[in-house]
C-alpha cells in the first residue's frame, strides 16, 4: 500500500505528506455515487440513504481535490526549513504548527520511542518549544534525516527512554 498512500518524500526545502492520485478521489466519487444509486433503487428505500453516500463520496472526492490545490501535488509539509525558519506542520497532532527562527536554535532534542518520539527546539538563552507530531514511522525516519543534513552537529538524538522514565514524565537528559 506505500505505492497508494506513500508515508513521505523528501525533497531540498523539507519532508512532505504526498496525496493519494486523482484516481482514488474519482474511483471514491464514482463509487459512492453507484452505491447511493443501487441501494436507493434495490431497496426502493428513503431518499435519506443515498444523500448521506452521496455526501461521504462528495466530501471524500473534494478535500482531496481541495488539499491537492491547497498543497500542489507533493502534499501537506511535515517539516520544513525555509526563510530562516523551521516549521513542524501539525505538530501535536492538531491544526497548530510549531514554527522557529534558525538563529534561536541551539540545539533539537529528539527523544522517545519510534513513532511517537518528542522534538525539543532548545533555544540559546535554555528555554525550549516541544512538540510531539504523530506520523508513521517511515515518515519520522524521513523528518529525522531531513532535520539532521539541515541542522548538522545541533541535532542529537536520545535513545528511547525506561518505562518508568516515561511514567514520570522525565525529559530527555540532554537539555533537560
Amino acid at each position: 500500500m506505500n505505492w497508494l498512500f506513500p508515508a513521505g518524500v523528501a525533497d531540498a526545502d523539507g519532508v512532505y505528506q504526498p496525496l493519494p492520485p486523482l484516481w482514488v478521489s474519482a474511483a471514491l466519487l464514482i463509487g459512492g455515487l453507484a452505491a447511493a444509486v443501487a441501494v436507493t433503487y434495490s431497496r426502493g428505500g428513503p431518499w435519506f440513504s443515498s444523500v448521506v453516500l452521496i455526501g461521504l463520496a462528495i466530501g471524500l472526492g473534494l478535500r482531496t481535490l481541495l488539499e491537492r490545490r491547497r498543497h500542489g501535488p507533493q502534499g501537506q509539509p511535515l517539516v520544513q526549513v525555509a526563510g530562516g525558519q523551521v516549521t513542524l506542520h501539525r505538530a501535536d497532532g492538531n491544526a497548530r504548527d510549531l514554527q522557529l527562527p534558525l538563529a534561536q536554535i541551539a540545539h533539537l532534542v529528539i527523544y522517545g520511542p519510534t513513532g511517537r518520539r518528542a522534538y525539543r527546539f532548545i533555544r540559546h538563552d535554555g528555554s525550549w518549544l516541544e512538540a510531539r507530531p504523530q506520523w508513521q514511522r517511515r515518515a519520522e525516519a524521513l523528518a529525522i534525516e531531513f532535520l539532521q543534513q539541515r541542522l548538522r552537529e545541533r541535532v542529537v538524538i536520545e535513545e528511547p527512554q525506561t518505562g518508568f522514565a516515561q511514567a514520570r514524565g522525565d525529559g530527555p537528559y540532554f537539555g533537560s
